[in-house]
């Protein structure tokens, strides 16, 4: 570096310009030094050290302070540069059509003077040529309108700061940018060399994103000749993948990951030595992220790896999945997606506690990533860990508050420990779990009016009220009184007052189940098909039969108390025609009908059978057993009861 500082500074211009009048060469020695600076500077990735050598030698020219001849590489270098580091794109696309309009002329005498195409010296400025117009051609992207994704998964957009962007890029959409960036791909495209394959890929993003209409068989034809030329462009294979996949074609797809992994262990194999030479030796840190060959087999197998291991996946084939993401993670560790598919395909396959791990690993590496937290949720509630699973659904609503499964699964949880809590008398907590269950589940039904689990939800949670007192009734008793199966009773106030509580806290109870039939009857009206709603209907009918009959003052008429329990009745025949193998359905029916078994012998009949029935289909329900048992001695059926 040191002689090529006293090489840029002891050459003058003057040295220069005496040269050409007394007829030597314009060979500028301090150019060709400030150049090497620039490429040293590129290398270590010091991208304004370079950039500020660049415009030592093309900002001298344009002020008039050097007499020596600017040649086209330093125009068209410093547009590269210049794209690279964006996010404006004018002074890149002004650098590059320089450097094409300064190697147009030396271009058209290399092709005069060559004696046959291939020719050296034609193909080097054929390549010089392509390199410049593949580069205009991503600088025309941004300026009509589309995006550009950086290696680091980055963004860069005219006049834009740089932003989070998807896998494919957005395409130019303004005009004379749109088809001027046809032109020069379709140019790019037709030289050889190791731009070219690049070229084909953003050639088919052209026509799969920017072609009005959109081309998908042009844009698919490019992608595979990208492919041909070079397995290791992934946006042409990950494209490629996802056109098949569109076309319904996944087992294609498969074939064409596990053919470009093969041919990459092929030549990896028979010239692991092999590298990407692009003219000049500084070019691969000038030319844009992603176009040039991957170097070495983990780049070229990487994208192949990676979508073969998503379709098995998807497929379900999730033990060759768990293989191919465990290869593909040998290569990327700190690939956040990688771990979360490896940790999607442990779930499927039942071994939750790698999953886990797995969904852990994935959101140390990247803890906006909403899938692995709300999945690692979801797993820890199947296996019991209330706490984790309520910690981890309440940080997915922090980053995404209008989240439909986070929603519904918080709301579940909150759910399943009300309930646990009510078994163990916790009144308070119960209510306290119920409130904030029903708040989110109510939240996800106003958002998304369409989601019958949120409905569903709604519904369970106000049915919850049959056996646990709401939340303003408990804040009264904590500061009046304790709670009581019918409301609230207090220590020292007359037993009028006291009644008078209970009574009110009984009704908001039944106010609560007749809220929870409507959710339920908004469930049944997205689909009718679900047979376990209409049983979830019928019980709410019986379940406030059951709460009325705890006073006097709540009791409805008894010819009303006969039709309400037919019409509970009739709905849970309803689902059982739907599904009639569904013992949770016939013990339903039988819980309804049992309480006028002693009044009716057709209802004890129906009870008898529809219990019988459930026990049938699954012996493991000891409830239903007792509910059986009891009945039969409320019969006189001692024998049969204690069978």
């Amino acid at each position: 570096q040191l002689l090529l500082e006293g090489l840029a500074h002891g050459v003058s211009e003057g040295h220069v310009a005496s040269g050409e009048l007394a007829g030597i060469p314009p060979l500028n020695v301090s150019q060709h030094a400030k150049r090497s600076l620039a490429h040293v500077a590129a290398a270590r990735g010091d991208l304004a050290g370079a950039r500020q050598r660049y415009d030592e030698l093309v900002g001298g020219h344009m002020m008039g302070r050097s007499a020596a001849p600017i040649e086209a590489w330093a125009q068209g270098e410093l547009g590269m540069l210049l794209l690279r580091q964006g996010p404006a794109m004018e002074g890149a696309r002004y650098h590059l059509q320089t450097a094409l309009a300064a190697l147009q002329p030396e271009l058209d005498a290399a092709v005069a003077a060559a004696a046959s195409p291939s020719a050296t010296l034609l193909q080097h400025l054929q390549q010089e040529a392509a390199t410049y117009q593949l580069h205009l051609a991503l600088a025309l992207w941004v300026k009509g309108g589309g995006r550009l994704p950086y290696s680091d998964g980055t963004a860069v957009g005219d006049g834009d700061t740089a932003a989070t962007a998807a896998v494919a890029a957005a395409g130019p959409t303004l005009e004379p940018y749109r088809a001027d960036c046809r032109e020069l791909l379709l140019s790019a495209a037709s030289v050889a060399g190791p731009l070219q394959a690049a070229a084909f890929t953003w050639l088919g993003q052209w026509y799969d994103r920017a072609s009005e209409p959109r081309d998908e068989l042009k844009a698919r034809r490019c992608y595979q000749r990208a492919l041909a030329l070079d397995p290791s462009q992934a946006p042409a294979g990950e494209a490629l993948v996802a056109a098949l996949c569109a076309a319904g074609r996944p087992e294609t797809a498969v074939q064409l990951c596990e053919e470009m992994r093969a041919r990459a262990a092929t030549a990896a194999a028979t010239n692991p030595a092999a590298t990407s030479s692009l003219g000049p030796p500084s070019l691969p840190y000038l030319v844009y992220p992603g176009l040039l060959p991957a170097g070495g087999a983990a780049g070229n197998v990487d994208w192949a790896l990676r979508s073969l291991a998503r379709l098995q996946r998807d497929g379900g084939s999730y033990e060759a999945a768990v293989a191919n993401y465990q290869a593909a993670i040998r290569l990327e560790p700190a690939d956040s997606e990688l771990w979360e598919g490896l940790a999607a395909s442990y779930q499927a396959l039942g071994r939750h506690t790698a999953a886990l791990k797995s969904y852990g690993r994935a959101l140390e590496l990247s803890p906006g990533r909403l899938f692995s937290r709300i999945q690692a949720a979801a797993l820890y509630y199947q296996m019991g860990d209330m706490p984790a699973a309520l910690s981890y659904y309440r940080m997915a609503l922090t980053a995404a508050p209008g989240n439909a499964a986070a929603l519904l699964g918080c709301g579940e949880v909150l759910f399943t420990a009300a309930a646990l809590a009510a078994r163990m008398g916790a009144a308070g907590a119960a209510a306290a779990a119920l409130a904030e269950a029903e708040a989110l589940a109510a939240h996800a039904t106003s958002q998304y009016g369409n989601l019958q689990a949120g409905w569903k939800l709604l519904g369970d949670v106000r049915m919850q009220h049959a056996a646990v007192p709401t939340l303003a009734r408990v804040k009264v008793a904590a500061t009046h009184g304790s709670v009581t199966p019918l409301g609230i009773v207090s220590d020292g106030d007359a037993a009028g007052a006291a009644v008078h509580e209970g009574l009110t806290a009984a009704r908001d109870r039944l106010a609560q189940l007749r809220a929870a039939r409507r959710a339920y009857a908004a469930a049944v009206h997205l689909d009718p098909r679900v047979a376990g709603l209409w049983g979830d209907l019928g019980m709410s009918y019986h379940l406030q039969l059951e709460l009325e009959g705890q006073h006097p003052d709540l009791a409805t008429a008894a010819d009303l108390k006969i039709s309400l329990r037919n019409r509970a009745l009739a709905l849970a025949r309803g689902g059982l025609r739907i599904d009639p193998t569904s013992d949770w359905l016939w013990s339903c029916s039988g819980t309804i009908a049992a309480p006028a078994a002693t009044e009716s012998p057709t209802m004890a009949a129906a009870a008898e059978y529809c219990y019988s029935r459930a026990l049938q289909l699954n012996p493991r329900r000891a409830p239903v057993w007792a509910a059986l048992g009891r009945m039969y001695s409320a019969h006189g059926e001692s024998g049969l009861a204690s069978r």
